[in-house]
């Protein structure tokens, strides 16, 4: 039977072998699985970071180096963990959402999400490091979250016209 912790505890270990090497981080030993689906947690004094292995998606969240271990992203509705690609969006202050087409969905295979993932942290660490320190993101969590808002408006947008036949807008 396949080990699915496990496999992707090396996959991880592979494409952000520069966060274990030279940041500091390390697994925590908590590894949560529901059947096709795992949660891996990598830490250094800085930050968090959480990987959730689903069929179809690989997901990013990084939170502080408090932040709980556990699968969902709020407790009792303060948000502890904040998806990679919003929180590299808001750094550079990119508005635009982008929603892939079927095709490119069907490209997108769990190798590739990770090495994007990796990608993004890698290009970005200094900033993520600095926003997840003390006070970092508290001081900027009204000008974080009018970012979210404006994301989802215009996700809404998106699939609005998207679900009229119009393709979305670029």
């Amino acid at each position: 039977m396949k080990d699915t912790c496990a496999d992707f505890a090396g996959e991880i270990t592979k494409h952000f072998d520069y966060l274990i090497r030279d940041q500091g981080f390390r697994f925590v030993e908590t590894r949560l699985s529901r059947g096709e689906r795992c949660v891996l947690f990598l830490e250094s004094t800085s930050f968090r970071i959480k990987f959730h292995f689903a069929p179809d998606e690989i997901q990013v969240q990084l939170g502080r180096h408090d932040a709980p271990l556990i699968w969902a992203e709020k407790v009792d509705g303060h948000p502890h963990w904040h998806h990679l690609k919003s929180i590299v969006g808001f750094l550079h202050n990119d508005r635009e959402v982008r929603i892939p087409d079927s095709d490119s969905w069907a490209k997108m295979t769990h190798e590739r999400q990770i090495i994007e993932h990796s990608k993004a942290l890698r290009e970005n660490f200094e900033a993520v490091e600095e926003l997840f320190g003390e006070g970092g993101l508290e001081s900027r969590r009204a000008s974080y979250e009018e970012y979210l808002r404006h994301l989802a408006a215009k996700a809404r947008e998106e699939y609005a016209a998207l679900a009229h036949g119009k393709k979305p807008a670029r």
